[in-house]
């Protein structure tokens, strides 16, 4: 976030964690299901 915000030439982490902070939690959601599904193939030998 500290990288957006300075990219964004926001003064406040706090205003870049309202304007984006929803989407980083739907993409980690996003990411957890996905490296959920590659550790189960790989467990199983798919």
């Amino acid at each position: 976030m500290k990288s957006i915000s300075e990219r964004a030439r926001h003064s406040n982490i706090g205003t870049t964690m309202d304007i984006y902070g929803h989407n980083i939690v739907d993409i980690d959601h996003v990411s957890a299901s996905h490296f959920s599904r590659f550790f189960k193939q790989e467990g199983t030998g798919e």
